[in-house]
């Protein structure tokens, strides 16, 4: 960049996305949030096979990044980023971890919890950004190594799918006192869905924790809610995050 050039703001969308039902058609309404200068991290993509994969990858129009396939386990995380703005935007592979631990011994993938940790450099802010999904039924010591990974491995930013519900108040609490570096900027609802009893039930389990030192670099705007209405699925909630570098040098 020029000196004394000026760039406009950069909104980074971090969208909690479940591929899984939504990969094998395009999405106007994410690719509505792509446009100009804008990125997409998808946090939930659910590789169902190679070719689910293949088919990811042959759109153009992104770059993926999944976590390392392991035997046994489904890659459940990932991100993606637009090609236009890949030679602004660097993602570099660091670490990433599978956890075992579920209460349901019948499943066979008996991952309970995977994340893995990226070093991106956005324009000319670096950030470490680790990626998480954890199942609803990961035992409390699978749980807790995921804490202590967040400890060991310092990010500027968690994003995942956690399946704790952070509007309950004991789990508020309980989670404030494990990521006491981290602040959590969601506090809106993320999931509607109908419980067994066939009432509503709404969760607050797509969750972005960020550091203080980031958040001097990031104006964080409130999170927006997207529905999602397909043949396969008739309420898919995309959790939609705004982070918009407001310091360009």
């Amino acid at each position: 960049m020029a000196k004394g050039q000026k760039t406009a703001n950069l909104s980074l969308i971090f969208s909690l996305l479940n591929c899984q039902k939504l990969s094998y058609q395009k999405i106007p309404e994410l690719n509505k949030l792509t446009e100009n200068d804008h990125f997409t991290l998808c946090t939930e993509v659910n590789l169902e096979s190679e070719q689910h994969q293949n088919i990811l990858e042959s759109d153009s129009d992104f770059i993926w990044h999944f976590i390392p396939k392991i035997p046994g386990a489904q890659q459940r995380i990932g991100v993606r980023v637009p090609a236009h703005l890949n030679k602004f935007i660097k993602f570099e592979f660091e670490k990433f971890s599978y956890i075992p631990g579920r209460v349901k011994k019948s499943i066979k993938d008996e991952t309970a919890i995977q994340w893995v940790l990226f070093k991106a450099q956005i324009y000319h802010i670096n950030l470490r950004i680790m990626v998480i999904y954890r199942v609803p039924d990961a035992l409390d010591a699978a749980t807790q190594q995921l804490y202590n990974d967040i400890e060991m491995y310092s990010s500027s930013l968690l994003a995942g799918d956690f399946n704790i519900d952070y509007r309950n108040k004991k789990n508020k609490d309980a989670m404030q006192q494990k990521l006491l570096r981290h602040k959590q900027i969601v506090k809106e609802y993320t999931r509607v869905g109908i419980g067994r009893n066939r009432k509503e039930t709404r969760t607050c389990i797509d969750h972005i924790w960020i550091i203080p030192e980031c958040a001097q670099n990031l104006n964080v705007r409130l999170p927006t809610i997207i529905s999602l209405t397909t043949e396969l699925s008739t309420a898919q909630w995309m959790p939609i995050f705004h982070l918009e570098l407001s310091r360009f040098p």
